[in-house]
């Protein structure tokens, strides 16, 4: 389990804010955004394929210890505002909700999803990152081992 400087785990951070997963009838999707046009694909791709009625979408951003640790706290808004607005443009019959995690992508994404019993994790198959591999780090990380099913969503086709 990966832990920050100071030992918490990511899930461990992530619980202390509160959540708790939302009941639904149908299945509860984790769905990893980081800003990335891949991310926001896989977003759209999710809720509309995913978002069915009783569905519970959770919308989440991950953002690095030291971001979560400083002072004026200025990412952490930042990717709370950038979900909630993702979480707004989104029109589908699903409860959407949203949630910042702090730790490493791969390693907080994967136990959050473990840890709160979702059903499938959704990621774009590369985000931010500067990698031209087929799998990006993170997508590739919990392809090879969350216990959740993961959905890894192509890039968007250019025509």
């Amino acid at each position: 389990m990966a832990s920050s400087p100071n030992g918490a785990s990511p899930v461990a951070l992530a619980a202390s804010w509160g959540f708790i997963l939302p009941a639904g009838t149908g299945p509860q999707i984790l769905i990893g955004v980081d800003g990335s046009p891949e991310s926001v694909h896989a977003m759209t791709t999710a809720m509309r394929t995913l978002g069915s009625q009783g569905s519970v979408l959770v919308l989440a951003e991950v953002v690095n210890y030291e971001a979560a640790e400083s002072g004026d706290g200025a990412e952490m808004v930042t990717a709370t505002q950038r979900l909630e607005a993702a979480a707004k443009r989104m029109e589908v019959p699903a409860a959407v909700h949203t949630r910042v995690l702090v730790g490493a992508p791969g390693s907080a994404l994967r136990e959050f999803a473990e840890r709160q019993g979702f059903d499938m994790l959704v990621v774009g198959r590369r985000g931010r990152g500067l990698s031209r591999h087929v799998l990006g780090s993170v997508s590739s990380e919990l392809v090879t081992h969350s216990s959740v099913p993961v959905l890894v969503v192509e890039p968007q086709r250019e025509e």
